[in-house]
């Protein structure tokens, strides 16, 4: 596929604007106080892998009929260290399912209370696009939907104003067109909505947002869900458990390793090769509880790592963890 013409528009999006999109459906989900979430469409997990380290979450499902990108969420969406030292009240559950989108699918249980469709309703077709509003909102049927689509009104500011933005798009809505199935499938399902977007920089405002976003809230809860064949094959499962506060010790042991894995992405190391320990020190967890010290940092390594079995060493200044050590959680 082409790039996206959003990428090349003469107008400066800062930040870029799939990372506004994130950011505004984040905020979202925080407002809303949602704990268990579908995103539909998953693609690779961007959303998921950004809801990992949410303390109050308990589910993430990602669903995805593409076979390459379900792969690549499998690396995205595995829970890492971080995941793992956050006190968590509650077990937090990732599942990522292969199917289609358009199909009910009984995996996904009854509490879930949102569902998100980012910049993924204009990949399917017109004709489709009733199944997929009945999957989401009589099947599913959660309490919040959130649904982000591009702007045709704003295409106006691109090269080519009549050309679609991703050239897999099967369509895109005017503000008049979303509004129009916002309204209908509110009323259809018993539903509230509010509009919103991101992408409006300064001069640019005759023409709404460039990519807006409709936040659909339920009135009536359904009492039962239809029963329905699994077509949906579950790529991964994980579970974080519930954590809860730790003394010294074990909060030293979390802190490191969350301080090794954030210094070995910054150095773009594997975790067979050293990481020097000013690295791991300049991670405000770790150097904060060592009380600012890098020298109080390496004595208390040599006093309570080796209370918890962890088999590493240190030489030339670089810590190493053996690989075979359980840094990241397998299922």
């Amino acid at each position: 596929m082409s790039n996206s013409s959003e990428d090349t528009v003469p107008i400066f999006f800062c930040p870029p604007l799939w990372e506004q999109r994130q950011t505004k459906v984040k905020e979202i989900i925080k407002e809303h106080m949602i704990k268990e979430l579908c995103d539909l469409g998953c693609g690779s997990g961007g959303l998921i892998s950004g809801l990992l380290y949410y303390k109050g979450m308990r589910m993430l499902i990602g669903i995805d009929l593409d076979n390459e990108v379900i792969s690549e969420a499998i690396d995205n969406c595995t829970p890492g260290i971080p995941a793992y030292i956050i006190h968590r009240k509650c077990p937090l559950e990732v599942l990522l399912l292969q199917g289609s989108i358009l199909i009910p699918c009984p995996l996904i249980p009854y509490q879930i209370s949102c569902v998100t469709l980012c910049e993924v309703i204009e990949h399917i077709h017109l004709s489709e696009v009733s199944l997929l509003t009945y999957n989401i909102f009589s099947y599913i049927n959660p309490k919040f939907v959130i649904v982000t689509t591009p702007n045709r009104d704003f295409n106006i500011y691109f090269p080519d104003p009549k050309q679609f933005r991703h050239d897999d798009h099967k369509f895109e809505w005017t503000r008049e067109e979303f509004t129009s199935w916002c309204k209908s499938t509110a009323d259809m399902f018993g539903y509230s909505f509010q509009l919103t977007g991101v992408g409006m920089p300064e001069g640019f405002t005759e023409n709404g947002f460039c990519t807006q976003i409709a936040v659909f809230t339920r009135l009536v809860m359904k009492k039962d869900r239809e029963d329905v064949e699994n077509t949906f094959k579950t790529i991964r499962k994980s579970v974080v458990p519930k954590n809860y506060p730790q003394n010294f010790e074990q909060k030293f042991f979390n802190d490191f390793l969350y301080s090794f894995n954030v210094a070995r992405k910054w150095a773009e190391l594997d975790y067979d090769e050293g990481i020097l320990i000013s690295d791991i020190f300049r991670v405000p967890s770790i150097s904060g509880l060592c009380d600012g010290s890098q020298l109080r940092l390496q004595i208390l390594m040599e006093e309570i790592l080796p209370k918890f079995n962890l088999n590493y060493r240190l030489e030339d200044g670089k810590v190493f963890i053996d690989s075979d050590e359980p840094t990241e959680e397998e299922d």
